[in-house]
């Protein structure tokens, strides 16, 4: 990088980590960081976290130009507080391997934990105003709308921007319509807007949550970023096995919901006419249904997410509850497999031309979808080379990419030191 491009440079501050990438929100962030690397700018990753391995941290290191560490806030109230806060996190991490009993753990404990994780710290806060003023990016953009404290005594060659990922008002009222639990996600659509405002560009990462945000926030610009998966396969292949139905998913509240309708509406019927249909469950998801499902092998996270594609004859996304964009969805199309949606699970997705999916109204159509692709050949087919074309046209990293380049090509240009 030549000397008057010192300053293309993006400050990232994230509350969570790229890496490993087991969730749809960590994937979009390593996503980002690896789209702004090809387009020539320099990434530090400001990372504030309660915990991480160092293996992890090596990990991370490697997706991005410089990883800086912000460890546990030091709040006001001494050691005492400093380490009730460093209990929480193993505490609840521990917790997580006992959903049921995580339920138990009182609701101020848990809130206050979420609270420590999501909050942008202080001395994060410090950080990030402190590499802006030496480094001179070109953009901070913060991880959620959480982070967005951090654009507070910026400079204004700073361009701030605030990757949304998923509208988190209608995350917490989305949760609580079905009685899950939404402690840590009481966020309101004036507080979210509120916290948008701090910053100067909006992404969104899909086109429904895209006008959603202008209707919100009018007064700040809303560009999309989606989701460009490493590989887009030319042309769709025979699975390796038939009659084998694929489920991909994170521990998200969405996707356990999603997966447990589908093994008790969607699941019999499809067995009751393809006896021998196999459901593969893929991901932290797995782990959360009940023992001894006929017909169901739990995989857990796999190594090989790719190989596991190639298995499945057709890819099913049950979840019906839920915002943002479903990377299960971006990455089976871009696999070239035969997919069933629920409505939830295609939003965001070009409305103008025809679905590269078989998007089902309710349970029985979304069954009989399966049941018709597992049978007919021709059909899945057919499915699947619309898949394939509807990726290479929205889902490659030009595509994707296209709208936050132009933004920071348009904010470098204003800024830019002259060349001397």
């Amino acid at each position: 990088m030549s000397d008057n491009n010192s300053s293309k440079t993006v400050i990232i501050v994230s509350f969570f980590s790229p890496y490993p990438e087991i969730r749809g929100g960590r994937r979009v962030l390593s996503n980002l960081c690896e789209l702004l690397r090809k387009q020539g700018y320099r990434v530090i990753l400001v990372l504030q976290t309660l915990s991480l391995p160092a293996d992890h941290v090596a990990a991370v290191a490697e997706r991005v130009d410089e990883l800086v560490l912000v460890k546990r806030p030091q709040e006001q109230g001494g050691v005492g507080r400093r380490a009730a806060g460093a209990f929480l996190y193993p505490f609840l991490q521990w917790l997580k391997g006992f959903e049921w009993l995580k339920r138990f753990a009182p609701s101020k404990l848990r809130a206050s934990w979420i609270q420590q994780q999501r909050s942008c710290w202080p001395q994060t806060q410090q950080i990030v105003k402190e590499l802006a003023m030496k480094r001179q990016p070109t953009a901070v953009i913060a991880e959620y709308v959480y982070m967005t404290p951090c654009f507070v005594g910026l400079p204004d060659s700073a361009l701030k921007l605030t990757h949304t990922i998923d509208m988190v008002s209608r995350v917490g009222q989305q949760v609580a319509v079905f009685g899950g639990d939404a402690i840590g996600r009481e966020f309101t659509a004036a507080e979210e807007r509120a916290a948008l405002l701090r910053g100067d560009v909006i992404i969104a990462v899909q086109q429904r949550e895209a006008e959603l945000f202008r209707a919100l926030a009018p007064e700040r610009r809303v560009i999309v970023l989606g989701y460009a998966p490493p590989h887009i396969v030319a042309a769709p292949a025979e699975p390796v096995e038939q009659a084998r139905v694929l489920i991909v998913g994170g521990e998200h509240e969405m996707n356990r919901r999603g997966l447990t309708l589908f093994y008790q509406r969607v699941w019999p019927q499809i067995l009751a006419a393809i006896p021998d249909a196999v459901l593969a469950v893929v991901g932290e998801v797995g782990r959360f249904l009940p023992q001894g499902l006929p017909r169901v092998q739990v995989l857990g996270v796999v190594e090989r997410l790719d190989l596991e594609y190639a298995r499945a004859t057709v890819v099913v996304n049950p979840v019906d509850l839920g915002t943002g964009l479903k990377i299960k969805t971006v990455e089976a199309l871009c696999f070239g497999k035969a997919l069933v949606s629920t409505p939830v699970g295609v939003e965001g997705l070009a409305r103008d031309e025809e679905p590269p999916c078989v998007v089902a109204a309710d349970w029985d159509a979304f069954a009989a979808a399966v049941i018709a692709l597992l049978r007919d050949a021709a059909q899945r087919r057919q499915l699947e080379a619309r898949a394939v074309a509807f990726a290479h046209r929205h889902f490659s990293e030009n595509a994707v990419f296209a709208e936050l380049d132009n933004c920071l090509t348009d904010h470098f240009r204003r800024f830019a030191p002259p060349v001397v």
